[in-house]
C-alpha cells in the first residue's frame, strides 16, 4: 500500500524534497470548469516530475455551468501528461442533475482524448450511496474514496483503488493549511498502471532515414497509427506526405478548438440566460419595493399630519389649561376677600412682662366691679361693652378704663332717674 496526499494551491508552495521522505505519490489539482487552472499547477507538476514521485491529475467538476464534454476538454488541454501519470474527475458538487451519466460522459471524452486513458472518479460516501455508479463500474474507470472513519465499502466496485483518510494531515514540507492524506492499494508499478500509456512503436518495421519528418512532429494524434503511415508512403516524395500530414494535424486541431469554443459558447448563452432570468427576478423584486416604499411614503405623510393635528390640538388643551387656571386664582381671590370680611380678626398677644401685670391688674379691677355692681346695672348704666369684656376675661385695660369712666357719669344718670321715679310713684 502506497502513502500520498492530494493538494492545491491551498497548501501554498510545499517543499518537495521534504515531502518525498513522507510519501509515495500526489495527485495535483490540474483545473476546474472551464476556464480555471490552478495557480500552483505548473510549479507543482514540475517538482513532483524532478522528485520522481507517482504523480496524478484531478478536475474539479462543475456541473451546474457545463457540460461534461466542455470541462472534459478544457482539463486535458492542460495536462502536457506522461506515462504513468493518473488522471481523476473530482466529484462534490450538490447538482441535482443526472450525476452518473454527466460523469461517464466527462470520462469517456478524456479517455477519447488522451488515447484511451481511463481515469478515476472521486467521491464521498454520501453520494456513492445516493447514485447508481454501474455505469461507471462497467466502463472500468477506479474509485477514488473519502473515507475518514475507515467504514466504507467499495460498492458496486469490486476494489477501492484509492481511499483518502483525513482532511486534517500534518506533514513535514507544507506550512500553509493542512493537507488532504491517501493511501493506495497496491505499489508504485501498480499505481502507474491507472496511468497514461503512450502509443508503442513496432520495432519490427523499418525505420529509415527518409521517415525523420515525422520525429520533428511534435503533440501528434495519439489515436492516428503514424508507423501506418510511414510504411505506407515509404520511398514517397516526403515533402508532400508532411504537407498533408501537417494539415490534417491542423485540420484536427482545429475540429478540435472549434468543439472546445463551441460547448464554451453553449456555456456562456447557459449563463447569459440564468443571468437574465436573476435579472428579471431582481427587476421584479426592485419593482416590489418601489411598491412598497411609495405605500411607506404615504403612510408617512399620513401619520406627520396626524402629528401636525395632534400638536395643534395639544397647544389649543395647553392654552385652555391658562385660561382655566387664570380663572381659579380670580376664584379663589373671591373667597379670600370674603372670609376676610366674615371672620373677625384674631389678635395675637404677646405676653410681655408689662403685659402680665396689666393683665393681672384688669383681672382685680373685673373681680372688684362683680362684687360691686350687678350685671343688669351695668347693662343698664352703659359702658357695659367694655365692663362685661374685662369680665370675662379681656385685658384691654384702655378699653375697660373708658368703660369705667362712662359708667361713673350714667350711674349718676341712673340713679337720678330712679329717684324720679320713685317721687312719681308716691
Amino acid at each position: 500500500m502506497l502513502k500520498g496526499i492530494d493538494i492545491s494551491h491551498w497548501q501554498g508552495k510545499p517543499d518537495f524534497d521534504k515531502l518525498k521522505t513522507q510519501v509515495d505519490f500526489i495527485i495535483i489539482k490540474a483545473t476546474e470548469g472551464t476556464n480555471y487552472v490552478d495557480t500552483e499547477f505548473i510549479r507543482n507538476q514540475s517538482e513532483i516530475r524532478r522528485t520522481g514521485l507517482g504523480l496524478g491529475y484531478y478536475h474539479f467538476a462543475r456541473p451546474e455551468y457545463n457540460s461534461a464534454e466542455a470541462e472534459a476538454d478544457w482539463f486535458t488541454s492542460h495536462l502536457n501528461i506522461k506515462d504513468g501519470e493518473l488522471v481523476v474527475l473530482d466529484y462534490e458538487s450538490n447538482w441535482v442533475g443526472d450525476v452518473p451519466k454527466w460523469s461517464f460522459a466527462f470520462l469517456e471524452r478524456v479517455k477519447s482524448n488522451l488515447g484511451g486513458l481511463k481515469g478515476l472518479i472521486y467521491i464521498n460516501k454520501s453520494l456513492q450511496k445516493k447514485y447508481d455508479w454501474s455505469r461507471i463500474v462497467s466502463g472500468d474507470y477506479g474509485l477514488w474514496l473519502a473515507d475518514y472513519e475507515g467504514t466504507g465499502n467499495s460498492i458496486p466496485w469490486s476494489v477501492t483503488a484509492m481511499t483518502q483518510t483525513s482532511s486534517k494531515g500534518i506533514l513535514n514540507g507544507i506550512s500553509d493549511n493542512s493537507v488532504d492524506l491517501d493511501t493506495f492499494s497496491g505499489d508504485i508499478n501498480t499505481f502507474k498502471s491507472y496511468g497514461y500509456k503512450s502509443l508503442e512503436v513496432n520495432e519490427a518495421t523499418p525505420i529509415v532515414e527518409n521517415l525523420t519528418p515525422w520525429a520533428k512532429i511534435e503533440n501528434f494524434d495519439q489515436n492516428t497509427n503514424s508507423q501506418y503511415y510511414k510504411n505506407k508512403f515509404y520511398n514517397k516524395d516526403w515533402s508532400i506526405i508532411n504537407d498533408i500530414y501537417d494539415r490534417d494535424l491542423e485540420i484536427a486541431d482545429f475540429k478540435n478548438k472549434s468543439n472546445i469554443l463551441e460547448n464554451n459558447i453553449i456555456n456562456l448563452q447557459n449563463q447569459i440566460t440564468d443571468k437574465t432570468n436573476e435579472l428579471a427576478t431582481s427587476l421584479s423584486d426592485i419593482a416590489i419595493l418601489q411598491s412598497q416604499y411609495f405605500d411607506l411614503k404615504t403612510e408617512n405623510n399620513r401619520l406627520v399630519s396626524l402629528i401636525t393635528d395632534l400638536q395643534n390640538q395639544l397647544a389649543v388643551l395647553e392654552q385652555n389649561k391658562k385660561d382655566l387656571k387664570n380663572e381659579l386664582i380670580l376664584v379663589e381671590e373671591k373667597l379670600r376677600l370674603n372670609d376676610s370680611v366674615n371672620q373677625q380678626p384674631v389678635e395675637t398677644v404677646n405676653l410681655t412682662p408689662e403685659k402680665i401685670v396689666t393683665n393681672k391688674i384688669s383681672d382685680f379691677i373685673a373681680e372688684r366691679v362683680k362684687k360691686l355692681f350687678s350685671t343688669r346695672f351695668l347693662v343698664a348704666v352703659g359702658g357695659s361693652g367694655a365692663i362685661l369684656n374685662l369680665i370675662n376675661g379681656s385685658h384691654d385695660t384702655t378699653s375697660v378704663s373708658t368703660g369705667i369712666i362712662g359708667i361713673l357719669i350714667n350711674a349718676v344718670t341712673y340713679i337720678y332717674s330712679e329717684i324720679q321715679i320713685k317721687k312719681i310713684d308716691k
